[in-house]
């Protein structure tokens, strides 16, 4: 059966049933160095960072989930969306690796299938968000579908303005940070507004 080795030298299958090889600590590495849009922006922004902007969008039941709705892509890889179709096998496959983490983690399916809608609406703000800063076109070549969402941002004066490209090093921490947090019934208040408040946030104890 084929594997990967994992940063933490474990070996991970992705066609198991079983919870072996997923930890926070390998997500968080990965995930920070995996740059969002395929790497098409102007300096690095990692899949990380982003997780941990849309965990911030989320009521505090949802934020773990929310932090971790793309952790499959720390196993297979970004995959850009509009291809994602076209890659026979891949969108199950993401699925399968997807409720094992839910699992690992002990987010009920039942939580998942009722209430994934609400972090997917976060998901697609972030993405709008995001464009309006980091892509060349500022979101003017998105499809037509999005634009409910960049109306959204452009009326919530967080999301216009929201501070990108930390370094891995920091993605990472913040990462493994919230979700430690998180696990002890602590929740984030609201999105991060500058760079400082991010280091500042990983810097302090607790």
């Amino acid at each position: 059966m084929s594997y990967i080795e994992t940063y933490s030298g474990d070996k991970f299958f992705a066609i198991a049933e079983d919870l072996e090889g997923i930890n926070i600590d390998d997500i968080a590495k990965a995930l920070s160095h995996t740059n969002r849009y395929n790497g098409h922006t102007e300096l690095p922004y990692s899949v990380a960072e982003h997780c941990i902007h849309v965990a911030s969008l989320l009521p505090p039941e949802l934020q773990l989930m929310g932090l971790l709705h793309d952790a499959s892509e720390a196993y297979i890889a970004d995959i850009p969306s509009p291809f994602k179709p076209l890659i026979h096998g891949y969108e199950e496959l993401e699925d399968h690796i997807m409720k094992r983490v839910w699992r690992k983690f002990g987010i009920p399916l039942e939580l998942v299938e009722e209430r994934y809608a609400e972090v997917k609406h976060a998901d697609l703000l972030m993405l709008c968000a995001e464009a309006r800063n980091v892509k060349k076109s500022k979101g003017e070549l998105f499809n037509d579908v999005f634009k409910p969402y960049f109306e959204k941002v452009e009326q919530d004066e967080r999301l216009k303005d929201m501070p990108y490209h930390v370094s891995p090093a920091i993605a990472c921490g913040l990462f493994k940070k919230i979700f430690r947090m998180i696990s002890e019934g602590k929740f984030l208040e609201g999105p991060f507004l500058r760079h400082e408040d991010m280091v500042k946030f990983l810097m302090v104890r607790g």
